[in-house]
């Protein structure tokens, strides 16, 4: 069963306590208290002053902020580490892209020996074939390939400056 204490209780806010088997109604716009009611409509006293329900409302707002806080620096934490993984995966990622066109420089060096051994007439349709696949590779500059390379804090630049 419930009774006026039970039902006040569910519809008192969170962290309010109220008096056991007090008939004292305050009015809200007392400055000493606020008055609720239950169901029934009978009013149940509550011992809780103004002053404490201010305190007890910054008390919650402060820890609210601080948890909020925390949250924004773990997320900034989280998201500086991802910048560092992903930074040092893309420069392992260029240096192999480097890798394989130095073997592919080197096949074509070896092609490029290999027509000086040809006829006349074989040298020139060969060179004009290396040309063209010079030409399709693109680039075989170290450094074109290094400027591609995006360090952690051009990727991420946290909004603090001491993160």
């Amino acid at each position: 069963s419930t009774g006026p204490t039970a039902r006040s209780a569910a519809l008192r806010p969170k962290g309010l306590r109220c008096a056991r088997g007090s008939s004292r109604g305050l009015s809200k716009n007392s400055h000493q208290g606020v008055t609720f009611g239950s169901e029934a409509g009978v009013a149940i006293g509550c011992e809780l002053t103004l002053e404490e329900a201010e305190r007890q409302a910054e008390i919650q707002h402060q820890e609210f902020v601080a948890a909020e806080e925390r949250r924004r620096k773990e997320d900034v934490r989280r998201r500086i580490e991802q910048s560092v993984s992903e930074s040092h995966d893309h420069l392992g990622q260029l240096i192999q892209q480097w890798a394989n066109v130095l073997n592919v420089e080197r096949f074509l060096a070896g092609v490029e020996r290999r027509i000086a051994e040809l006829s006349e007439t074989e040298r020139g349709p060969v060179r004009e074939r290396l040309a063209l696949a010079r030409e399709f590779l693109g680039t075989q500059d170290p450094l074109a390939f290094f400027l591609l390379w995006k360090t952690p804090r051009e990727r991420y630049c946290p909004p603090y400056p001491d993160a």
